[in-house]
């Protein structure tokens, strides 16, 4: 697990895709960085925001969608 996120935290990509959106928690204590640049950034998100914070998250989505 260590090095799992270390490797995620330094990965450098080059290749940003289209309609890729970022969501970032400002309380993931999991996969935190001070360098990550979220389009959405959900105030006291954890890594668990996808269930804590659903509904907010589910809003932004469907906003993307349409």
């Amino acid at each position: 697990m260590k090095w799992a996120i270390g490797s995620i935290l330094s990965w450098k990509n080059k290749t940003i895709p289209e309609k890729i959106y970022h969501i970032h928690g400002t309380n993931d204590k999991i996969l935190y960085s001070k360098i990550a640049k979220p389009d959405f950034v959900i105030e006291n998100g954890t890594h668990f925001m996808v269930y804590q914070n659903a509904e907010e998250i589910s809003g932004i989505i469907n906003k993307l969608l349409l």
